[in-house]
């Protein structure tokens, strides 16, 4: 009996199943607001700006408890005008080791930290 999933041939010929997991990117998104649209709200308004800031995103189940998935995280530091990251992360929910282990194939070899949720949320309390 052939089991679920996609399959590919190797270089030998044989065929073996694609886990979906194996395959996924990660994509990340951003917004953007025109720059004269910012200067305008700006020059409104007498406001300081940070030198520092953390940017998160977070994708959650499709149901009504939106119970986290993972997220991303960056650290940014201002630095003579332009965002500097200092730390760059992704997070993941415990208790589904098949997630685990393709944030810690994504993550390797890189600068990015990773970690559950409940430690990368001890690190920004």
């Amino acid at each position: 009996m052939r089991p679920h999933g996609q399959f590919a041939l190797d270089r030998h010929g044989k065929e073996h199943v694609i886990h979906v997991a194996d395959k996924l990117d990660l994509y990340f998104r951003a917004h953007t607001i025109p720059v004269g649209f910012q200067e305008q709200r700006r020059s409104d308004r007498n406001t300081k700006q940070p030198d520092q800031a953390l940017i998160f995103h977070c994708a959650t189940t499709a149901d009504e408890k939106q119970d986290l998935l993972f997220g991303a995280y960056v650290c940014a530091e201002l630095k003579d005008a332009q965002w500097i990251a200092k730390d760059i992360g992704l997070f993941h929910r415990d208790g589904h080791p098949e997630e685990a282990r393709v944030f810690k194939r994504f993550v390797a070899g890189s600068t990015f930290e990773l970690g559950t949720v409940k430690s990368s949320a001890a690190r920004f309390s």
